[in-house]
């Protein structure tokens, strides 16, 4: 029996660094038959040259900087393939990525869409977590309100025609477009298959998490001003309006935090908590927040681990206190959370100080009942958790071999002057 054409289509914007790698993952695909788009959205690097490194392997489209959910529809019109995947530049594909997603649209008809996991990786590839996206089949609408829970564009594969009759990506959109799109197809009915397995690699680098904040928050309050207030919404989808909210906001606050900008976190935080009041006394909240800032300190190299605590402190002061009976409760909350971040990111000595800070200021509140599967997974020792399995998140230092491959691939086609990344 014949399998159906995959188009995998590769947006493009000066992203020459990456784009050999990923161009490389996508031929390498072990599914048969299969073709390659990339489509150069008024790139002014060596886009170009690269890609006539590819002529008779890849099929090239030029835009003149018209934007990511422009350069997706030309590549998804000038697809002839039954499947398409989105791969974005600077992401890479399995080797069986493809493979195991059209599997899955094969063996379920009724499936507009398949989703796999993905690993997340620094920009040399060095060092990868799993992401463990929610996965489930069927519809996701109500869950998708909370954020774009689905997949990355790269780990998803589509069926062409459900995409077309939906009418391509949302050109007004930059930031939101794929969220949107997946929101519109499951308005539409659209189901969603979920693969158990990694199928792409997400990079992140400080490019991939700049731009303008400013049109990134635009993007998401439209996104969800326009689907809740459509008068056809079902009810019990409504009802998740305040959640959506708070949760978007925590999400734009991340990404101010990654960039320095307190002010800018601190506003969005303030928009997300006047949806939801109660998360103020929420460990998650400041979990989330510790997490950021930790992540601000790997890009920067400030604040180090031993200072995360006090610079989510610092931030927490500035929000509203709601739910919050007296002022030890919030620096207890902070320093609990602060805990469980540096024990998941392996710094068990300052996760331990981080915790004796939380009890000293608030037994009550570092000790409530809730609290205590925290508390055993900071005092764990490292080993013993390792064997155990008691933290969920590890690094994996161990790629499949296409990573090797995808690196030595940037080093060798990088062209004469442009020098490779800091290692």
């Amino acid at each position: 029996m014949s399998r159906p054409l995959a188009s995998v289509v590769i947006p493009a914007h000066n992203y020459g660094r990456y784009l050999a790698a990923a161009v490389e993952s996508a031929l390498g695909q072990t599914y048969a038959p299969l073709e390659v788009i990339v489509v150069d959205d008024g790139s002014t690097d060596d886009t170009a040259e690269i890609l006539r490194g590819f002529a008779g392997r890849v099929r090239a489209l030029r835009l003149e900087g018209r934007g990511v959910a422009a350069a997706r529809n030309a590549g998804l019109f000038a697809a002839e393939g039954e499947y398409v995947l989105f791969l974005d530049a600077d992401d890479l594909l399995l080797p069986e990525g493809v493979a195991h997603l059209a599997r899955h649209l094969q063996e379920h008809p009724d499936a507009d869409a398949a989703y796999g996991l993905w690993y997340q990786c620094d920009t040399r590839l060095r060092r990868a977590f799993i992401v463990r996206s929610p996965i489930r089949d069927g519809p996701v609408l109500p869950r998708l309100f909370l954020g774009n829970i689905v997949a990355t564009p790269s780990a998803m594969l589509l069926r062409r025609q459900t995409l077309i009759a939906a009418g391509g990506f949302d050109r007004s959109l930059t930031f939101t477009a794929d969220w949107e799109m997946w929101l519109r197809l499951a308005r539409r009915g659209c189901m969603f298959g979920a693969v158990p397995r990694p199928v792409a690699v997400y990079r992140i680098h400080a490019r991939s998490m700049s731009g303008d904040l400013a049109r990134a928050a635009r993007d998401v309050w439209q996104v969800l001003d326009r689907y809740f207030s459509e008068p056809t919404l079902p009810r019990s989808t409504a009802a998740a309006r305040p959640d959506a909210y708070y949760n978007m906001g925590l999400y734009l606050a991340k990404l101010h935090l990654e960039q320095g900008d307190q002010d800018g976190a601190v506003a969005q935080l303030r928009t997300a908590l006047a949806h939801r009041p109660d998360r103020a006394a929420s460990l998650d909240l400041y979990y989330y927040l510790a997490r950021a800032i930790r992540r601000r300190g790997q890009l920067t190299g400030t604040p180090g681990v031993d200072e995360v605590a006090d610079a989510t402190l610092a931030l927490a002061d500035r929000l509203p206190a709601a739910g919050l009976p007296n002022s030890a409760e919030r620096p207890a909350l902070v320093y609990l959370a602060a805990g469980l971040m540096l024990r998941h990111a392996g710094k068990y000595r300052a996760a331990l100080r981080c915790l004796g800070a939380a009890l000293h200021l608030s037994p009550r509140v570092a000790a409530a009942p809730r609290h205590i599967p925290v508390i055993v997974r900071i005092c764990v020792p490292p080993r013993l958790a390792a064997a155990r399995g008691v933290l969920r998140h590890r690094p994996r230092a161990a790629f499949p071999p296409l990573v090797a491959t995808a690196l030595a691939a940037e080093d060798t086609r990088r062209p004469a002057g442009i020098p490779a990344e800091a290692k």
